[in-house]
């Protein structure tokens, strides 16, 4: 009974392919399954991002430095609209209560002489510029409009977007900024995302005690398939029962020249046959002659 146990046992385990699971197992670069990737490959997926190379970093550091709003959360609309609140954080104008309850005036660009702009389709009061005097006309050079210079990179908003084709001949009047206002306001859409990093990874370089155990479980799949293994169990059995010349290591050299499975067969025997003899022993021995 037991030696079928053993063999059962021995048949059903491989600590060559457990060894190769562990090891594997502690591998960053693989699942655990000893032929998932092999050598040289290069996996990738979420689970090894950690451990790849970012390939594209500066495109990616670029673009941040380009969209400087991005990471506050105020980052730039897809279609570069804007509404009041977003071109007062993102330009600098500011929020007057007393204008804001103002109705109309503005002229056809939306601006008021008291600095306020206006959207002029829905008369929605937009921001104020801080420091504003209106530009003033003179029989020589005109007086610039005061407080409007900040407001001259709206200008590169426009023509990033396509708002305008090319930037105004001259930046000095509140119809410049209000004008600017105007082509920029509107309903922003899903903002800007950053260019998603792009990874590489070193081809997987398995240690030799891995390679080692891969070709030790490669030979053992090998010889079962092929019925090497099953010949080797049974197919020698009987043959090995006859001659009686197997070896067993646990036995050192007295195991050399004998069947496990006779040697079994007969400690049984002589066994039985010993304990028969002492229970004849001990009946004669209890006998009276008559």
């Amino acid at each position: 009974m037991s030696t079928f146990k053993y063999l059962s046992e021995a048949q059903n385990s491989n600590a060559a392919t457990e060894f190769l699971q562990k090891q594997l197992g502690k591998n960053k670069y693989t699942s655990g399954d000893p032929y998932a990737y092999g050598e040289g490959a290069t996996p990738g997926g979420e689970g090894y991002r950690d451990q790849l190379q970012v390939t594209n970093q500066k495109e990616i550091d670029d673009w941040h430095a380009a969209n400087p709003d991005y990471e506050s959360g105020k980052g730039e609309s897809i279609n570069g609209k804007m509404s009041a609140e977003e071109l007062r954080e993102k330009f600098g104008f500011f929020y007057n209560e007393e204008h804001a309850k103002q109705k109309g005036g503005f002229s056809e660009y939306g601006g008021k002489d008291n600095g306020a702009i206006y959207d002029v389709k829905t008369g929605e009061y937009v921001g104020s510029i801080t420091g504003f005097s209106p530009q003033e006309q003179r029989s020589g050079p005109d007086k610039q409009a005061g407080g409007i210079g900040k407001f001259e990179v709206m200008q590169d908003h426009e023509l990033k977007h396509g708002f305008r084709d090319s930037k105004r001949s001259r930046w000095n009047s509140m119809n410049d900024v209000a004008g600017a206002v105007q082509n920029i306001l509107g309903e922003s859409g899903p903002k800007k995302e950053p260019p998603k990093p792009k990874f590489k990874m070193d081809p997987i370089k398995h240690s030799p005690e891995i390679n080692q155990a891969k070709e030790r479980v490669k030979n053992y799949e090998e010889d079962v398939m092929s019925g090497k293994t099953s010949q080797e169990i049974y197919g020698k059995g009987e043959q090995l029962a006859d001659d009686k010349y197997v070896f067993d290591a646990s036995k050192g050299a007295a195991g050399i020249g004998v069947s496990p499975v006779s040697a079994s067969q007969q400690g049984a025997s002589d066994a039985t046959q010993s304990f028969l003899n002492n229970k004849v022993s001990q009946v004669k021995k209890n006998l009276t002659p008559a």
